[in-house]
């Protein structure tokens, strides 16, 4: 999906602007003031298709209670466009780095997690911390924190980066 001011660098240009509200006074005019809306039609190309590659690496390690996963995922467009960008994408690459920690307590009633991730080309971050404790086989509790830090709109992370939250989860099996 183009970026929203790509598109519009592309189709409203100076003499489209000028035609449009040259229209809108012609309009005006004739109606003796009457007409005071101008609605006007884009249609962009929007949605690019391009070939891109998509590959990762992974690595899991478990000890005892404790585990440990990291992710490099990375995304490769060969014939990116710098006049069209493209959401989530920088100059065609675009890389993120998970990890997860995870580390059973107390007969393996109470777990405690820290994930996250690591935007490398955005350099945004989100963090996810939680503890979650059952109650019974059937019963858990969970409650955690999600934090999101971006200086970016168009980034994967920058589009919820006013969505903080805290959250809390009760959750029975039957």
């Amino acid at each position: 999906m183009r970026k929203f001011n790509s598109v519009l660098k592309e189709l409203y240009t100076t003499q489209q602007r000028d035609r449009i509200l040259s229209e809108f006074i012609n309009r005006y005019v004739d109606s003796q003031g009457t007409a005071i809306t101008q609605t006007f039609h884009i249609d962009p190309e929007v949605d690019l298709q391009k070939d891109s590659m998509k590959y990762g690496l992974g690595l899991d390690y478990i000890h005892g209670d404790s585990s440990v996963s990291l992710q490099c995922i990375q995304e490769f467009i060969p014939h990116y466009d710098l006049s069209k960008p493209i959401y989530f994408n920088k100059d065609g690459i675009h890389t993120v780095v998970t990890f997860m920690f995870k580390q059973f307590l107390l007969q393996n009633t109470l777990e405690i997690n820290l994930g996250g991730a690591y935007d490398v080309e955005y350099q945004d971050i989100m963090i996810k911390p939680s503890i979650k404790y059952n109650f019974t086989n059937d019963l858990q509790g969970i409650i955690g924190i999600l934090i999101i830090d971006s200086s970016h709109d168009d980034s994967m992370f920058g589009q919820y980066r006013n969505h903080d939250e805290v959250f809390a989860k009760l959750k029975y099996s039957f």
